[in-house]
């Protein structure tokens, strides 16, 4: 099998060298977007952050001019909000284009791009662009802005092209054909062109949206790179073509060469128990709680601990993680949990809670954010303000829905909810009984339940004087080699004295630890920012162990009393070797890896199929500790 990709991806869900059997980063063979550019096959970006206030950083009121303080009051109902209350009150940069349209932030951009971008047409016309906007209405007020302020070029020259428009196939060929120009010019895209478009009169890419994947920020950024001949007139061929960010995202990829793997979404059902062991906690340490909020986390403890004892350990999943399931099935576990027992419950238990006979989205949503207010209480967060208001927002409008009984008999408690009078001296014990009275009404505001977009003309600025450029295709190439040589000079100094002990399954000390690290960051590592950066933050003897793998003859020994002691039939004891082997090539072995292959090859269900639970008890606390002689301090 051949496969060809420009943009391999090496999440966990979706691994493209894991399909062909390879180690992430090390394809069979690469051919490299800087390579495709120095044999003149592709054109480079010139890229630039440009940054703009308030995409930036948000809209904070105590930051506004009088006039945009009376404006955000007004729009998004906070004249009966505290002063107080106001003054931390702020609208999150992920929530701008997102409800929030603000006019002058799109008439910033759009003056940007028609003032800066590259020009066709002996610089008389703005070349093809195309801008990637966050959502179908940013899409739609990017273009009722541009009409607004250059209607000179006729209602066709910008146009929203994405799965909304039923004559999105019509404009994107339009947009696309490289015969002659036809018109759109500015082409503004909700995902429909991020990948797969061949369009080689693009000259200007505006980012207009966060991305946080690797391999869509380079899908997108390939839309530029497509050579056209002729484009500026006789012999006159595109060289190059603009980036222009507004979002952080050249920043946030230098930063984070990888982006954020995106795995699963976690359920509905692993929220709620996870924030309900927040607020459970936060209580517990908060030295002025009260008996009766005590009283409430130590019933969320007993929620908590109920969904855990209840888990089927026929279930695969459970059983994967049986020695932790048997651990908190014990209710004295739960009094004064410590920090590591805390990350075991979110880690191993948190995603094993199945899901309930309660059917009620919208209810399940509510108590949601009930537990998010009340933990955003405890911390004093500018954040309760925002969840405050939505609260208010929803007794405001079960108030309209008195002619139902169910809404009638609690008019009392929803009108509290609906007063500012009784957030003034709210606690987390209120807010509880007041989830449990309201949860079963909140599915008669489905009908209403989305959230309308709100418009304003807010001041905003872009920050001419702190443009910045990037040039990504070397920044790229640079994290590549860097990868590399830390690799290379590990495998060469295999012998140095902390990494013999790490390779032969030897326990070391922080000072060993410590003075390793010094020496790996003056010979090869450069800095620990920048191995971060390039590997992520794992401890030192794990990452170490994982290129130079395991002593076969060490961890032989590790295993061998147990293998010894348990009688083992051959099928186990080709386990065993399975296990052994693994260590010698990984270094590393995660115990919920013992249910997945390779050790799925003798039995379906791994370790719980070969193995008494006593046994696995054991070989999961051997494999534990061969872990920990690596993991000293982390």
């Amino acid at each position: 099998m051949i496969g060809l990709t420009a943009t391999p991806k090496k999440n966990l869900d979706k691994n493209t060298y894991s399909f062909f059997q390879l180690e992430d980063d090390i394809p069979t063979f690469a051919y490299e977007l800087d390579t495709a550019v120095n044999d003149g096959f592709l054109v480079p970006p010139r890229s630039y952050a440009v940054p703009v206030q308030m995409v930036r950083d948000g809209v904070k009121y105590k930051d506004l001019s009088d006039e945009d303080k009376a404006e955000l009051e007004e729009k998004l109902g906070l004249t009966a909000v505290s002063d107080e209350a106001l003054q931390e009150f702020e609208v999150g940069a992920s929530q701008i284009n997102s409800f929030l349209f603000n006019e002058p932030t799109v008439d910033l951009v759009l003056d940007h791009l028609m003032n800066n971008g590259l020009k066709v047409a002996s610089g008389d016309k703005v070349g093809k662009t195309i801008i990637f906007a966050r959502n179908h209405r940013h899409a739609v007020f990017i273009e009722e802005r541009f009409n607004k302020n250059y209607p000179e070029y006729g209602g066709n020259f910008c146009r929203v092209i994405d799965n909304y428009n039923d004559k999105a196939q019509d404009l994107l060929e339009k947009f696309c054909y490289d015969k002659e120009e036809l018109e759109p010019q500015i082409a503004i895209s909700v995902d429909m062109m991020d990948t797969g478009v061949d369009a080689p009169s693009v000259l200007n890419l505006i980012f207009f949206k966060p991305v946080k994947s690797y391999a869509k920020f380079w899908q997108m950024v390939g839309r530029g790179t497509r050579l056209r001949r002729d484009l500026f007139g006789p012999h006159e061929d595109k060289k190059f073509f603009l980036l222009f960010d507004y979002c952080r995202n050249l920043e946030f990829f230098q930063e984070n060469p990888d982006g954020y793997q995106t795995n699963t979404q976690r359920p509905l059902s692993q929220l709620l128990f996870l924030e309900q062991l927040h607020v459970a906690n936060l209580i517990q340490e908060n030295m002025d709680a009260n008996n009766q909020d005590l009283a409430l986390a130590k019933e969320y403890i007993n929620q908590l601990h109920a969904k855990v004892a209840q888990l089927d350990t026929a279930r695969y999943e459970v059983r994967k993680h049986l020695a932790v399931v048997h651990q908190f099935a014990d209710r004295s576990k739960w009094d004064n949990l410590n920090k590591s027992a805390i990350i075991a419950i979110e880690t191993e238990l948190s995603h094993l809670i199945p899901y309930t006979e309660d059917i009620d989205e919208m209810a399940k949503r509510f108590d949601l954010n009930s537990y998010k207010l009340q933990g955003a209480m405890i911390n004093k967060s500018p954040r309760q303000t925002v969840l405050i208001q939505n609260f208010m927002d929803i007794g405001k409008r079960l108030l309209k829905k008195r002619n139902v009984p169910a809404v009638a008999a609690k008019e009392i408690v929803i009108r509290e909810m609906a007063s500012i009078d009784f957030w003034q001296d709210a606690s987390v014990s209120k807010i509880e009984n007041l989830r449990k009275e309201i949860r079963d009404l909140i599915h008669l505001l489905k009908e209403e339940n989305n959230i309308k977009p709100i418009y304003t003309k807010l001041d905003d600025n872009l920050l001419k004087e702190e443009i910045i450029g990037y040039d990504i295709i070397a920044n790229f190439k640079n994290l590549q080699s860097y990868k590399d040589r830390v690799t290379a000079f590990i495998k060469k100094n295999k012998h140095h004295l902390v990494i013999d002990k790490l390779h032969k399954n030897q326990p070391i000390n922080a000072f060993e630890l410590q003075q390793l690290e010094q020496y790996l960051v003056a010979e090869a590592l450069g800095s620990k920012e920048e191995f971060i950066k390039e590997f992520g933050d794992q401890p030192l003897g794990t990452f170490i162990r994982s290129i130079i793998g395991l002593d076969q003859e060490a961890i032989q020994a590790h295993f061998t009393n147990f293998i010894g002691e348990a009688n083992l039939s051959a099928k186990q004891i080709k386990f065993m070797d399975t296990v052994i082997r693994y260590f010698v090539t990984n270094g590393y072995l995660e115990t919920a890896d013992l249910m997945e292959p390779p050790f799925t090859e003798l039995d379906d269900s791994g370790v719980i199929g070969l193995f008494d639970e006593n046994n696995v008890v054991k070989l999961m606390s051997l494999i534990k500790q061969v872990n920990q002689n690596a993991d000293i301090g982390a």
